[in-house]
């Protein structure tokens, strides 16, 4: 029953895992759609520009992608219409667009868009540069488009090739071999004013051209390669049935791609044609474009999918359908051109580019677990099974190996009780037989070892190493010598259970592969090295030395490899076919990498890693806070220091691990997670934000971009800003000072206010005492003009006395009267003086057009003293008559009156005075009252005595009175006050 069971569930077991392969495969592309941030699934091409950016058209506009992120650019960018159906790199900072249906436009790096062509005249699906000239075309058409220094010029396939009935299918660029035109009737190749037509009346779909120059074409379902010198040979393989080529590409690796619109996606490498689309995951996915980068990506544009990106890597990978009878691979052995690939499901052995799977007898249903492959002496290879099948029927108890031929190639199989075996040599070997560990030399047994007693339950791997066996084991590290065994329970502190590998390097160091991490003796001294900082990167299950003496570690996490200086880690991200590797074998003669993992076989050979190789640089973009940009150079606000920094360079990954760092000023590099840095609340000054990039641990870009900006000082830092704070207060201080002293001045101003109103009172009051005597003199002249019976004169003298009383009056209720009122009060009481002395003496008034065009104002009853001191003490002593002037002038803003007599003078008038003790009270008031109105103002009144004519007998006197206007004015100030 077991027998007739065994087949169909194979076949179901078959079919339970393939599926499972062949599903994860279509993990490999990376995806970019609307999610990532392209403005639209529909791509309809792409182009790299000369910064190694990737453009994308779509049916929404622009995209440009940096590697993180995409910019978009749409209608209201400037772009004729959303719909662009291709792009092409122009040279420069431009690139050329399709924008549907009919104009050709431009766009830089900044965004910007010009119109070049606005009509064509059809719609342009294509544009191919080629030289100064671009094409432009639309498939299945008769005609095409040339564009030349800004002027364009539609031209038929007819006319152009001399030949009637022309489509044409594509225009191809070969570079410096001209451009290929694709045509119902052959392929016509175009260079300089040369035409040749290859193909002759075969549909040629399209063309390529491959890296060593050779050219692809397809006719039909059949693909021809060219030589240099374009002679065409048909290739052994053939396309589908009505398989419509639409683009083709072809990779640095000589590998070319084919799509068609529903036919899916194939690829023609290492004489090898093969409908990948399964593979890659692009079942029912239409490919519009193919892409291929700098970084030899490949790019998929599709219709609805976005884009699909498979990236190149240098380690060449192997699956079930490559022929391994299972990916979960558990060990591998290179004899000569053979590998040795041991499953979880059998053995399948590699040689040159082929994989075939060794056919294993199984007696019972399960999987053929590959336990150990070893160095065999009489076989290829030596292999052994996990000891739950039945693998040789009948096996004798004696007989533990068995060897099995099949074609060119043998491999000696232990017994299904062996779940481990080693040879040391030919005649010496060590085998782990059901409970025991057993040694055999020319196959007698001559030590016996109890796993139980030794506390192992499996073991793993053994080794030679400095006259020991050492054995790696689930339970620890033990060795073994002269029938004494020691376990291991620590390497160093740390304590270890489970050993996987051991090996011994060309420096006569033991590499030690564990559970817990990977750890090296060398002298009997242990350390730990370091692979990583995750747990599984601490899980080493295998490790290798290549021909530069690096060691290369399989982990749960990647390959990492060890040198003296660094540590560099390989993943799925540079192209292993899956990150849990569970052994690795260094071929001395190829000098490759075999990496053995849960998912296939990774290849790769240690010089294709080179990862120092230089190019490129950083570029920065800065904004504020998202609010605007910052441009290299730029000088900021104070307020302007927190700032967003988004670096990017061309780099797809590929095989390699890119990774930024940056610095400000002359601070240390620090290592970025993402591309985007957020520096916040910087100080004041110029600032250099410095950045570089680093591929799998070494310098990437040639030099370090430098980003310079100035972030102006805050204002209340500035030293300015505190100057002025000084002034401020220093004005504030003298502020206040001026104000107290403005306070006690205007009290002290007051205070002589009222002096001076004292003082007039004084003379007023004085004056007023005056007035009787006046009174009664007049009064005499009265009656004198009376008994003379001189009636007029005594009613003129009355007349005028009764004038200059109201007069004098008003003048004492008045602090100041104006120079017109002053004169005509002096005329009333000198014309009255006059008549009283009976004309002894002639006055004059006069006074200047400056002192008669204005308003001048001086102090009240001030003038009137000094003329009755002159009448009375100088004019009346005289024999003869007397002459007294008044003359009023303006000089330096000041009013001038000068009273000038021809008497007896100053010392002669006073032999005259009955009293010579007597001092004029009238005269001292006058004095205080101006000395008081004087300090009101910025100018003192000025009064000046002296003699009239000094070398004549009457020498007479001149009084001169100088009221300055500020005077008054300041006096109106504190009435105004007050």
């Amino acid at each position: 029953m077991m027998q007739v069971m065994r087949k169909p569930l194979k076949i179901l077991l078959l079919f339970l895992i393939l599926p499972t392969c062949l599903l994860a495969q279509s993990f490999r592309l990376n995806q970019y759609n609307t999610n990532q941030g392209l403005p639209v699934d529909n791509v309809y091409s792409a182009a790299q520009d000369g910064n190694g950016f990737i453009w994308f058209a779509t049916d929404f506009g622009i995209a440009h992608f940096d590697g993180y992120k995409f910019t978009k650019y749409f209608k209201e960018n400037g772009l004729n219409n959303t719909t662009v159906t291709d792009i092409v790199y122009a040279g420069g900072d431009s690139l050329i667009l399709a924008s549907y249906p009919n104009t050709i436009q431009s766009i830089n790096y900044n965004g910007k868009v010009n119109t070049i062509v606005k009509n064509t005249g059809f719609a342009i699906q294509k544009v191919v540069k080629q030289n100064n000239q671009y094409y432009f075309y639309q498939r299945n058409s008769a005609s095409f488009g040339i564009l030349e220094n800004g002027k364009h010029k539609i031209i038929l396939l007819d006319d152009f090739f001399k030949e009637k009935g022309l489509i044409l299918y594509a225009i191809e660029s070969l570079k410096e071999r001209g451009a290929a035109f694709c045509t119902n009737k052959g392929l016509f190749i175009k260079n300089g004013e040369t035409i040749n037509k290859y193909l002759v009346n075969e549909e040629v779909y399209y063309v390529t051209e491959k890296k060593n120059k050779k050219l692809i074409a397809v006719y039909k379902n059949n693909i021809a390669e060219a030589d240099v010198n374009f002679i065409f040979k048909k290739l052994p393989y053939n396309l589908p049935n009505n398989f419509k080529v639409l683009h083709m590409a072809a990779d640095i690796d000589d590998a070319v791609w084919f799509r068609a619109d529903d036919k899916g996606t194939f690829k023609l490498q290492n004489s090898k044609l093969e409908d990948v689309s399964i593979r890659l995951g692009m079942q029912n996915k239409i490919v519009n474009y193919f892409f291929i980068d700098n970084e030899n990506n490949t790019w998929f544009c599709t219709d609805g999918e976005g884009v699909l990106l498979k990236k190149r890597t240098v380690f060449l990978n192997y699956e079930t359908q490559d022929g391994l009878v299972n990916n979960k691979i558990l060990q591998l052995y290179k004899n000569k051109q053979k590998l040795f690939i041991g499953t979880s499901n059998g053995l399948a052995v590699k040689v040159n580019n082929t994989i075939s799977t060794v056919p294993l007898i199984k007696y019972s249903f399960g999987l053929n677990y590959v336990y150990k492959l070893f160095h065999s002496y009489t076989a290829d290879a030596g292999i052994c099974i996990n000891n739950n099948y039945d693998l040789i029927e009948k096996e004798k108890a004696d007989s533990f190996f068995k060897k099995i031929n099949f074609g060119e190639t043998s491999i000696e199989i232990a017994s299904n009780k062996t779940i481990f075996a080693w040879e040391k040599s030919a005649n010496d070997k060590w085998l782990s037989y059901q409970s025991s560990i057993i040694h055999l030399v020319n196959n007698k047994q001559t030590a016996n070892y109890s796993l139980t007693t030794l506390g192992i339950s499996k073991i793993y791997t053994m080794i030679n190493y400095n006259n020991q066996t050492w054995l790696g084991c689930k339970g620890g590290l033990f060795t073994i010598n002269d029938n004494n065994y020691k376990k291991k329970d620590s390497v160093g502190n740390i304590k270890i259970d489970l050993v996987y590998q051991l090996y011994v390097d060309k420096k006569n160091r033991l590499w030690i592969c564990a559970d817990n991490g990977l750890f090296v003796m060398e002298n009997n001294n242990y350390k730990k090295v370091f692979t990583g900082n995750t747990q599984s990167s601490n899980f080493c299950k295998g490790i290798t030395e290549d021909g530069d003496g690096k060691m290369w570690c399989a982990t749960w996490e990647g390959v990492y490899v060890i040198d003296d200086n660094s540590t560099t880690n390989y993943s799925t991200t540079e192209g292993l076919v899956s990150k849990i590797c569970n052994t690795i074998l260094y071929d001395s003669i190829t000098n490759n990498i075999y990496i053995g993992t849960d998912n296939g076989l990774s290849e790769v050979n240690e010089n294709n890693l080179d990862g120092s190789k230089k190019s490129g640089i950083v570029y920065i973009n800065c904004n504020i806070s998202d609010t605007g940009i910052v441009y290299n150079n730029d000088n900021l606000n104070s307020n302007q220091n927190n700032l967003n920094f988004y670096f990017s360079t061309p780099f797809f990954q590929g095989n390699n691990r890119l990774q930024y760092e940056y610095k400000l000023d002359n601070g240390n590099w620090n290592v970025m997670l993402t591309p985007s840095l957020y520096l916040s609340d910087l100080s004041s000054g110029n600032h250099v934000l410095y950045a570089r990039a680093k591929k799998n641990g070494l310098l990437f870009t040639t030099n370090n971009t430098v980003f310079n900006f100035t972030i102006a000082k805050a204002f209340y830092t500035t030293w300015w800003f505190w100057l002025l704070i000084l002034l401020l207060v220093q004005f504030l201080f003298f502020k206040i000072i001026n104000h107290y002293n403005t306070i006690a001045k205007e009290k002290k101003l007051k205070e002589k206010q009222r002096q001076v109103e004292y003082v007039s009172l004084k003379q007023q009051a004085f004056t007023s005492l005056m007035n009787p005597h006046f009174i009664f003199n007049a009064l005499n002249s009265v009656q004198h003009y009376v008994n003379r019976q001189d009636r007029l004169s005594a009613n003129k003298y009355l007349s005028d006395f009764a004038t200059l009383i109201r007069k004098n009056f008003d003048a004492a209720q008045k602090s100041f009267v104006s120079l017109e009122e002053e004169l005509e009060t002096i005329r009333l009481y000198l014309a009255l003086e006059k008549m009283r002395f009976s004309d002894k003496f002639d006055y004059e008034i006069t006074q200047t057009t400056e002192a008669q065009d204005e308003e001048w104002m001086l102090p009240s009853m001030v003038l009137q003293p000094y003329l009755e001191n002159a009448i009375i003490h100088g004019l009346m002593p005289l024999t003869t008559k007397g002459l007294l002037t008044i003359h009023a002038s303006v000089k330096d803003q000041a009013l001038q009156i000068c009273i000038t007599d021809n008497g007896v003078g100053m010392e002669k008038s006073k032999l005259y005075k009955t009293n010579k003790k007597h001092i004029s009270r009238g005269m001292v008031l006058i004095k205080e009252r101006l000395e008081m109105l004087s300090q009101l103002g910025p100018e003192p009144i000025l009064l000046q005595i002296e003699d009239s004519k000094p070398n004549e007998e009457n020498i007479g006197t001149i009084v001169k009175l100088s009221f300055p206007l500020s005077v008054y004015d300041a006096f109106q100030r504190q009435i105004n006050k007050h």
